[in-house]
């Protein structure tokens, strides 16, 4: 019981000092051209690289940092709005 305790009180420290940070990307892959769909602006072919130890990843692709699930939602649709073909569904 005092074991739970003890496990208890060090989770509860922890969360107090440990944060998250989520961010959202998002990409249209189209006609074989990479594409930001959340900065539109930039409309270069955006390149694939491989990196050694995390894997591949999009370069330039922009990343935004979200707080709730509404904020995420807002971004999808924008993204959606910026995409070259229809959402199926």
């Amino acid at each position: 019981m005092v074991a739970n305790l003890q496990l208890i009180s060090c989770w509860c420290h922890l969360r107090a000092i440990v944060s998250t940070i989520v961010k959202v990307s998002y990409m249209e892959i189209y006609c074989e051209r990479v594409r930001d769909l959340l900065n539109p602006k930039n409309k270069g072919n955006l390149r694939v690289r491989e990196h050694p130890l995390l894997g591949p990843y999009v370069e330039d692709l922009s990343k935004i940092a979200v707080l709730s699930f509404s904020d995420v939602n807002n971004l999808i649709d924008e993204g959606n709005q910026a995409r070259c073909v229809a959402v199926i569904t």
